[in-house]
């Protein structure tokens, strides 16, 4: 920030005990940055943090990294105006790039075992 670069803050919580902790310095209405990476195995309490990070940071926008939020999620964003931007995780954008490169090549990957992915480009056939 002294080198004139816009900081936004990382929101991310545990439990609800983790709230007061979380928010802690946080200005209202400021631009934050969350990620949704991981949140279907999290369960319902990401939701509910979540819900909690809109009600009391009421930010302007939201910068969200991973998948959409949904529509439910985005409505409750939304009723004030908060503005939400998607990015794609880097995973993600990786994985994208591989699947186009076996696709206009018609080369795929190897694998070794199950989850040891090696960049050994064959044909298809």
């Amino acid at each position: 920030q002294e080198q004139g670069v816009t900081m936004f803050p990382t929101v991310s919580w545990g439990d609800k005990a983790s709230y007061d902790f979380v928010f802690r310095g946080i200005p209202k209405h400021s631009v934050i940055a969350i990620s949704t990476i991981g949140r279907k195995t999290a369960g319902p309490g990401w939701d509910e943090g979540f819900v909690e990070t809109i009600d009391r940071i009421d930010p302007e926008l939201v910068f969200v990294v991973g998948p959409k939020l949904g529509e439910d999620l985005e409505r409750l964003a939304n009723r004030d105006g908060c503005g939400i931007h998607y990015y794609e995780s880097h995973r993600n954008q990786r994985l994208k790039a591989i699947r186009n490169f076996e696709k206009t090549t018609g080369r795929t990957r190897q694998r070794k075992k199950k989850g040891d992915v090696l960049f050994d480009w064959t044909s298809k056939g």
